[in-house]
């Protein structure tokens, strides 16, 4: 006898009945496993039944949708000649490289692709990637048709295919994962050269078909049928933490600075999320030309960007700035936590000896409830710091950084970030549009250059920071 067969066909409906006979433990136990048995059957073909439904259902679903979108192409056609749509998008990527900033085209981008190529919603992501543990993708322009993207994030999904994986962390990511290298020969050496090694293959579009099916998709409002494509882009660029390296003085070799460049990313996303269409492949095209312009007016931004450093690394200014920097974190700590201890409260005179007695109690400390303390010595560190960078010296270093275009080491970003708070600067000066302190924000909204005014007129007492501490 075939013990597959059995295991099966005969056991699961056999020990379900078995088990419901031991549960209800009826008289008739064989009539109960017959009947059992035969409501088993009955429940089988409902089931089936209802499987058979729920996949003719998704094909007329599926119908249902390819009809519609030969509908709308059809309705397209009609309103929208494809001439004069053609027409708008030459023009369009012929001005690209007109912009004098990433964020003013990227801005230009999204709302073009939805007033003029009539894409329901277009936005787009830059990467940001820090050491192993950070890898997020940052929203920071959209079009006029999606209130809910701009400023959000995205965090890499941790590489878990499991079915426990969590669903819903978004997918995006894989628009940056390079396809693999399709095997071919290598052709043969000439004599006395060799062959160069192949460069990894160009990043492809992704795309996902329909956004409610793929669980990996995540929703930034309330879910709904459509089609999602995001276009992958690298350059390079100078604005990295990383972008100078400095060699000091070696004998005859005087001190220099180098500057190194290093991919940067973005991506165009588009999605037709309640609008139940999918995407053309006219459409992906123009969106990979349009970001392919945007490459190359990157390149020139980054070409202009590190001419004008490598004046500044060889001007006079940095040598200055470096000085009082060094000078400024020299002291500042000692200076800030001597002004802490002086803005103590004196201790409590003692009472006097009793009659008798020799000598007195020691002053009785004074007992500060936890928001004051905090309010007394954060108003002494900020009066600390105010009395020592209003110097002429520190000045002309916070205006020497105003020349400073890429990106410095996160705790240089965190101080000036702290004086901005400080001085009420406003939140736009400084921050990118997820809200993350942001050097490149600061130098293009000329926080940089205003810094030392604001120095100059900052009353701790006025503090709009402050007053919400006390």
């Amino acid at each position: 006898m075939d013990n597959s067969y059995l295991k099966t066909n005969v056991l699961p409906a056999l020990t379900e009945a078995l088990t419901a006979m031991a549960v209800q433990a009826p008289e008739d136990r064989v009539e109960f496993v017959g009947k059992y048995l035969i409501s088993y059957v009955e429940r089988r073909l409902v089931q089936e039944k209802k499987q058979s439904e729920n996949e003719t259902m998704e094909k007329s679903l599926a119908d249902f949708v390819v009809t519609e979108q030969i509908k709308q192409d059809e309705k397209d056609l009609a309103q929208a000649p494809v001439k004069q749509k053609s027409t708008r998008y030459e023009s369009f990527l012929g001005n690209i490289q007109g912009y004098s900033s990433k964020q003013d085209a990227f801005d230009a981008v999204a709302k073009f692709l939805e007033t003029q190529l009539e894409i329901p919603a277009a936005y787009v992501a830059t990467r940001y990637v820090s050491g192993e543990t950070i890898d997020v993708l940052k929203y920071v322009a959209k079009g006029d048709n999606d209130p809910l993207v701009l400023g959000k994030k995205l965090n890499k999904p941790a590489a878990d295919e499991s079915e426990e994986a969590p669903e819903r962390q978004g997918v995006s990511f894989e628009a940056f994962k390079v396809p693999e290298q399709p095997e071919s020969e290598e052709p043969p050496a000439e004599d006395g050269q060799e062959v160069a090694p192949k460069g990894p293959p160009p990043l492809q579009p992704f795309s996902v078909v329909n956004v409610m099916r793929d669980k990996r998709v995540k929703f930034f409002g309330i879910p709904k049928l459509g089609s999602y494509v995001a276009v992958p882009f690298t350059y390079s660029s100078v604005d990295h933490d990383a972008a100078i390296t400095f060699t000091p003085a070696e004998g005859e070799t005087p001190a220099s600075y180098a500057v190194a460049r290093k991919d940067a990313q973005f991506m165009v996303a588009c999605d037709t999320i309640g609008c139940y269409r999918l995407f053309k492949k006219e459409e992906i095209d123009r969106i990979s030309a349009i970001g392919a312009e945007l490459v190359s007016l990157f390149g020139r931004l980054e070409d202009s960007s590190e001419e004008r450093l490598k004046y500044f690394l060889n001007s006079e200014s940095i040598a200055s700035m470096n000085a009082a920097a060094a000078e400024f974190a020299a002291k500042i700590g000692e200076l800030e936590a001597a002004a802490v201890a002086a803005s103590a409260p004196a201790p409590a005179a003692a009472p006097a000896p009793a009659e008798g007695e020799e000598g007195g109690a020691a002053p009785a400390a004074v007992e500060e409830a936890p928001e004051v303390k905090q309010a007394r010595e954060t108003l002494a560190a900020v009066e600390c710091w105010s009395k020592t960078t209003n110097n002429s010296d520190i000045r002309n270093a916070l205006a020497a950084f105003a020349q400073w275009e890429v990106a410095v080491p996160t705790p240089v970003v965190k101080l000036f970030t702290a004086i901005a708070l400080l001085t009420a600067a406003v939140p736009a000066d400084y921050t990118d549009r997820c809200g993350d302190a942001s050097w490149s924000v600061m130098y293009s909204s000329g926080l940089l250059a205003r810094l030392p005014d604001l120095i100059v007129n900052f009353d701790p007492a006025n503090s709009t920071m402050l007053m919400r501490t006390r």
